[in-house]
This record gives structure tokens, sequence and C-alpha cells, in this order.
């Protein structure tokens, strides 16, 4: 009899446990369904309008009630912890990461375009990692007219040359841009090759996360046509954990365009997010140019959504 109801406990906790499961996984794929039309609707939203930087908060509110309304995956035992969620961030750490963004961007000159902007990094060995980028890239000309295909490749050759004690990491990197674009529109007609040092530094005293790099782009070829590419950029991004899964993550990015005598751009980008699982994270993200008007790297505002999948 003993036996009988040992076997029938755990044959009824086996049950429990996959229909748990279950609920998570049908959960997670609706999460997955909402955030696609999301993305689609917003899209078709922006395209289809005359969306000016005034409007940027409004849609960003939108994007923010979806995350808040999104199912509930960080409760309970499937809760990510600072911990978990401090491992999957940290690049030093050989792990392949899967991000894909959606870019809505307005040019000073009222020209509209968006990326589709698919993100691989994988690991090889300890320390050296390969980042590959192959956006699809549309643009709708204030003149009239659109364009759209393939934009220019990106690949990134990272060797991560020191840990510290406390888990802070700094790499070296080159970054290569390729004039692989399917219309001359749709890229800068340049071949870039950028030197790249970045870092991982952890402040558990304010509860941040900081990913500071600064790269120096160079034209190795490309059209004859098109001017050359010269110019250094400094990103000073953070991440700052907030309760039941959210962040936030703050990016200033100055830039020095090299070919016009040391002309700066500061931009601005705000994202909102969260982990929904200990290996994703779904975010929005608005932008916009603080100085620099006019300038090659100028915007009238940007706003981006996106996932980030660690594996």
């Amino acid at each position: 009899m003993t036996q009988v109801i040992v076997c029938f406990s755990y044959n009824a906790s086996l049950i429990i446990s996959r229909v748990v499961q279950i609920r998570e996984y049908a959960a997670f794929l609706l999460a997955q369904n909402c955030f696609a039309v999301f993305v689609q609707e917003l899209t078709l939203k922006l395209r289809n309008s005359n969306v000016r930087r005034k409007n940027v908060l409004r849609v960003f509110v939108i994007a923010i009630s979806f995350l808040i309304v999104s199912p509930g995956f960080a409760e309970d035992a499937t809760k990510p912890t600072q911990t978990e969620a401090a491992k999957n961030l940290d690049p030093g750490r050989p792990k392949t990461r899967l991000f894909v963004r959606t870019e809505f961007k307005e040019s000073e000159s009222g020209d509209k375009t968006t990326v589709i902007d698919p993100l691989y990094d994988f690991p090889i060995g300890q320390r050296f990692s390969v980042r590959l980028q192959t956006p699809f890239v549309n643009k709708d000309f204030v003149e009239g007219g659109s364009e759209g295909g393939n934009g220019d490749i990106t690949a990134r050759f990272s060797y991560k040359a020191t840990t510290t004690d406390a888990g802070n990491s700094l790499f070296l990197s080159l970054e290569t841009k390729w004039d692989t674009a399917s219309d001359a529109e749709l890229g800068g007609g340049k071949n870039l090759v950028a030197p790249t040092v970045f870092g991982f530094v952890k402040i558990p005293s304010l509860g941040l996360f900081s990913f500071p790099l600064f790269q120096t782009f160079f034209t190795v070829g490309g059209d004859d046509s098109r001017d050359d590419v010269s110019f250094s950029a400094l990103k000073l991004p953070a991440m700052k954990k907030l309760s039941h899964g959210y962040y936030l993550f703050f990016e200033p990015v100055v830039l020095w365009d090299h070919e016009r005598g040391e002309q700066s751009t500061g931009n601005f980008e705000l994202e909102f997010g969260r982990f929904v699982k200990p290996s994703m994270m779904l975010y929005a993200r608005p932008g916009t140019t603080l100085w620099g008007d006019n300038t090659s790297f100028s915007f009238k505002y940007n706003f981006e959504v996106g996932f980030r999948l660690f594996m």
C-alpha cells in the first residue's frame, strides 16, 4: 500500500510539473505572437503617418504598456534573479546570442528609414567571439518613392583581454562594415574598418551594469564616387535593474567626424525593457540627436523595438 501511494504521488508530481511547463510554454508563444503583431502594427502606423519627434513619447508609452501587460513569466519560480541577468549580459561569458531589432528613423531631411537588423554573436573558445549583422533596409524618400533591400553587413571579431576578480572585463575588437547593400541608397557605399575597445563594468552599489565602448572607423575601399568615411564614436551605455525583471538602459553617444573638421554630434537613446525569461529580453527604445543637427550622424528621431535571446 505504501509503495502504491509513493508511486501515485511521484506520478502526480510529474503530471503537475508537465502541466506547468506546458502552461509556461504556451504563455511564451502567446507573448511572441503578441510582440510580432505589435511590431507589425507599429510599422504600418509609422510608415502611413507623418510621425515627428513630438510623437515619439506617445509611441514609447504604447510600447511600455505592451511590456507591462505581457504575460508574467518573471513571477515565482521562473523569476529571473539578478545573478542570472548578470551572467547573460556579461559579454565575457562564452554564450551564443541572437538579437533582432526593428528601427524606425527620420532623417533631418525628412527621409524615413525602417531597418530590420538580426544580430548573431557566437563564442570561439573562452576568449574569442564573432558578431554578424545582416540588416534589411527600407527607405521612403521625402521627394517621393521608396527603396528596399539588403543593407551593409557588419562583422566584429573580439578578444577578451582581461577579467578582474570583480567580474569586470576588457575586450579588444576589430569591427568591419562592408559595402554589400543591394542599392546605393541603402548603404554607406564604403568598406570600413574600426579598431574597437569595449568593456563590461559592474557597479553593485548603484545596481548598474556599464558597457563603455570607443572605436575609430577608417575607409578601406568601396564606391569611388562616394565620400570617404572617418569618424570616432564614444558610447557610455548603462543598465539600471528594476524589480520584477524590468530594467532601464541609457545610451549616450558622442561622434567626431574626422572628414569634416572634427564636427561632433551627440545622440541619446533610452531603453525600457523586461526579462520575460532569464534568457529573453523584450524592449522599446526611442532616441534623438542632442546636438550637431544636420551632421552625418544626426536625425530627428528614432524608435526601436526588439528582443534579445541568450542561448
